[in-house]
């Protein structure tokens, strides 16, 4: 009996499970169109020039930035980077490596200060031609390091290594291999 009862039971539970799945998919859909109909809090300036290419120059004068009000990520940053040369980033989960990222990329504007790349604000980069300069590898769940990918034929100029900035063209031997399972 209970064999005849589970088996008469099992696509109800199957319906259920199901219909919680649908649900889920429709919040996550909603949200999802949410956030792609809403406007970047980040905009290119009235005068934003395009660039073909940058050296690499990276400067960071007395930067500060806070997602959140009264909670700094990153206070009175001061960095030189020369073109050609590496820089790791290391620190606790928490620390800003990601957040100097997200700043050259310009997914956020610092809050004071100024960046700069190449000499220009990096405010007055258009945001399309400023983001086609590099490649991002976010690290990965495995053994090896995360790394630089080539695109457009040209591997980037910077890239995060398991949260180290590192300003310099660089190939790795497994790049390929990666890059074939995006």
């Amino acid at each position: 009996f209970v064999s005849y009862a589970s088996q008469l039971l099992a696509p109800a539970v199957r319906f259920s499970e199901l219909a919680k799945q649908l649900q889920d998919v429709r919040i996550a859909v909603d949200r999802l169109m949410e956030l792609l109909e809403s406007a970047p809090d980040v905009q290119d300036a009235p005068q934003a020039v395009r660039v073909q290419r940058l050296r690499g120059e990276v400067v960071f004068r007395d930067v500060s930035f806070h997602y959140d009000a009264g909670k700094p990520v990153l206070q009175h940053l001061s960095l030189t980077v020369a073109p050609g040369s590496t820089v790791a980033l290391i620190g606790p989960t928490g620390c800003g490596k990601t957040t100097v990222l997200s700043l050259i990329l310009r997914f956020f504007d610092v809050c004071e200060g100024e960046l700069l790349l190449d000499g220009m604000n990096v405010r007055q980069i258009a945001l399309k031609s400023l983001r086609r300069q590099f490649g991002i590898v976010m690290p990965r769940n495995d053994r090896r390091c995360s790394g630089i990918l080539p695109l457009g034929g040209q591997a980037a100029r910077l890239l995060a290594i398991s949260g180290a900035l590192v300003p310099r063209r660089l190939r790795l031997p497994w790049a390929e291999e990666i890059a074939g399972q995006q």
